[in-house]
């Protein structure tokens, strides 16, 4: 996936310095594409929303993806019902 297309993160990301959260920022980086990343990205919301119980980060997150979505292809059909 090309640096262009990359999603930037919100402020007070990374939160923590647990090797989980290192391992899905990580795999954000190397996604090779849109899906990939998007997958990732979920995945980082699941983290601070049930294991860190950062509902602000969480948010934060999706709003950031709501707002990219139409780039980000959220609107894949193996996404919606």
């Amino acid at each position: 996936m090309s640096a262009s297309a990359r999603l930037p993160l919100p402020s007070g990301i990374p939160a923590t310095d647990t090797e989980t959260e290192q391992e899905i920022l990580r795999a954000i980086e190397a996604a090779s594409g849109r899906q990939e990343q998007w997958e990732s990205l979920w995945r980082l919301v699941l983290f601070y929303q049930k294991q860190m119980k950062r509902s602000d980060l969480a948010v934060a997150l999706l709003e950031l993806m709501i707002q990219e979505s139409p780039t980000y292809g959220i609107y894949s059909s193996h996404l919606l019902p």
